[in-house]
């Protein structure tokens, strides 16, 4: 279950989310459609922890988000399944990041710890 109270996130002195509470429980699909700039991709990367909040509670499974070490954070990301529009990367991230980001540290090892040098994207490895 994912249960957010209260969430807020500011970006450019702009309230992105402004006091959110949202329930989602097992085994639900939920589709979050609106305009461009209301929060929605703000909201994802909250549930996995790529942003975190600025006043508010997630909760991934009774686990806080926002206090989550690594390992928990690669955990709530397998167990959540996320589609930007478009298949975009996130913007905050790097490229080698985004490929990584579905990788454990085994794996990242497995691969040189580069698997973007696998993508002939090594050149663009620190672009975001």
């Amino acid at each position: 279950m994912i249960q957010i109270r209260g969430l807020r996130k500011n970006l450019n002195d702009k309230w992105v989310l402004d006091g959110l509470d949202l329930d989602i429980h097992e085994g639900m699909s939920l589709v979050i459609m609106g305009p461009s700039g209301t929060g929605k991709s703000v909201l994802l990367k909250h549930i996995v922890g790529l942003f975190d909040p600025d006043e508010g509670e997630l909760l991934v499974e009774g686990m806080s988000v926002p206090k989550a070490n690594g390992r928990q954070i690669r955990e709530i990301r397998s167990q959540i399944s996320y589609v930007f529009q478009n298949a975009a990367l996130f913007d905050s991230l790097t490229a080698g990041q985004n490929i990584q980001l579905g990788l454990t540290p085994d794996e990242c090892r497995k691969y040189d710890a580069h698997p973007v040098s696998y993508t002939h994207l090594r050149a663009h490895e620190t672009r975001r």
